[in-house]
């Protein structure tokens, strides 16, 4: 559900931003408990400096089936 307070926390590690500006930053999780077909909402979780946090969120996903089909030229 997109509940934060029935939401679980997927790891212990601090996410590091990959890319940030003033106005924002770029953050990456690879979720591989992910099942295929069900809908999840993700919450980010800001820790500061003063160890205060501010929650952002829910983004919500689900998880399908991507059949990806090579195309190669034929040559003579």
């Amino acid at each position: 559900d997109d509940q934060r307070a029935t939401a679980v926390q997927l790891t212990e590690q601090i996410i590091m931003a990959t890319e940030s500006s003033g106005a924002g930053a770029t953050y990456r999780f690879a979720d591989t408990s992910m099942v295929r077909n069900t809908k999840y909402s993700y919450w980010l979780q800001e820790v500061n400096i003063d160890g205060s946090t501010v929650d952002h969120g829910p983004v919500k996903l689900e998880q399908v089936n991507i059949l990806y089909i090579p195309i190669s030229a034929a040559s003579d």
